[in-house]
């Protein structure tokens, strides 16, 4: 087995629906709970339409929720120009390991998986690269996120397949299947596509997608090796590293001089600011507890389902909120193939999955 963690570390891909699912300010869950995550439900199949009211209100809390996140970051980084990133990132994860804490003295701790601790010295050494690494993914999305449109943003963050798979083949000489690569190709061509028809090409916004794109596989690698040694489980390792990044982010805020720019902003007594702001910090905290509770209640297979109507959706709605997004003909189909590429690689992973546990 080798050294602690190589087992899994190098499963990057394993997770049928990581890229669908994973928002702004909200890590993945980590490779031994997501596939804990798909065996949950199997023999019930999707459960969204169950007569029961909490599958389903657990369903639309976390696809609004996912919707909202992306929204609500966009309105405020581009419609609101409010640029003090690292300001933001310091409250959302202040507020993420308040809540993590306040629902880990609650009754629904061991449902949501929040029994953990943190013990002996080589946990920082483990927990630190995983929130460095979550901080620079969240923070190149979010600028990638200003600079491009929703519908360009989306298409890219749909190609973050590419890298885990590449990272697997590297530390695991692993081999995919031939529906695997081609919905990948999928994926990629179609971004290609897409921005070769974007009128309003920000090559910056671009490459900071890719960046993220790249961070969120080294994330997996890392937080799958701090896992297997910390056993903490996604929410723990959430909760510490949201911790840990707290002083991370108070340097950059400081040497940047965002507090004299919060104090100089025009807008802090609109209203409408204020409710953005305030539900870009709310959905940010509680995203990560609302993926794990639809998944739990319903099944993985539900959870893969509104990932992408998640993804369809933010996708329409980025054309409609944000002013007119200027694609060429091709570009528009550059974004159908991508998306068409991302629900044929969930699906494909979804069933490699089953059929390699039931063999």
């Amino acid at each position: 087995q080798g050294r602690p963690g190589q087992g899994r570390s190098g499963q990057v891909i394993i997770a049928a629906y990581t890229h669908v699912c994973v928002d702004m300010g909200s890590p993945p869950p980590t490779l031994q709970e997501t596939q804990e995550l798909l065996v949950v439900g199997k023999d019930r199949g999707p459960t969204l339409l169950s007569r029961h009211g909490v599958p389903l209100a657990a369903a639309i809390a976390y696809g609004t929720a996912s919707v909202v996140a992306t929204l609500s970051n966009k309105a405020l980084l581009s419609s609101w120009q409010f640029d003090c990133i690292f300001s933001l990132l310091l409250l959302q994860n202040a507020l993420t390991a308040l809540l993590l804490h306040l629902a880990s003295q609650t009754r629904y701790r061991q449902p949501l998986r929040l029994n953990f601790a943190l013990d002996g010295e080589s946990a920082f050494r483990l927990v630190a690269p995983v929130s460095v690494l979550s901080l620079l993914n969240v923070l190149c999305g979010m600028w990638a996120l200003k600079l491009s449109s929703v519908p360009i943003y989306q298409t890219l963050k749909r190609m973050s397949p590419l890298p885990a798979m590449l990272l697997d083949a590297l530390l695991r000489r692993k081999a995919f299947s031939l529906r695997i690569r081609v919905s990948v190709l999928t994926v990629c061509a179609g971004a290609f596509v897409a921005g070769c028809g974007d009128l309003d090409r920000n090559v910056l916004g671009y490459l900071l997608a890719a960046a993220s794109c790249v961070l969120q596989a080294l994330y997996l690698v890392l937080a799958a090796r701090a896992d297997d040694e910390l056993a903490l489980g996604a929410q723990g390792l959430l909760y510490y590293s949201s911790l840990l990044a707290l002083p991370l982010l108070v340097a950059p805020a400081v040497l940047l001089g965002e507090a004299s720019r919060l104090a100089a902003y025009d807008h802090w007594r609109e209203p409408a600011f204020g409710a953005t702001l305030a539900l870009t910090l709310a959905i940010g905290a509680s995203l990560q507890l609302l993926l794990f509770w639809c998944t739990l209640v319903t099944s993985a297979v539900t959870t893969l389902i509104v990932g992408n109507l998640k993804a369809v959706t933010t996708t329409l709605l980025g054309f409609w909120l944000f002013g007119r997004v200027r694609l060429q003909w091709f570009g528009l189909a550059g974004v159908l193939i991508n998306t068409l590429g991302g629900i044929m690689y969930s699906v494909f992973k979804f069933r490699e999955s089953n059929n390699s546990r039931a063999g």
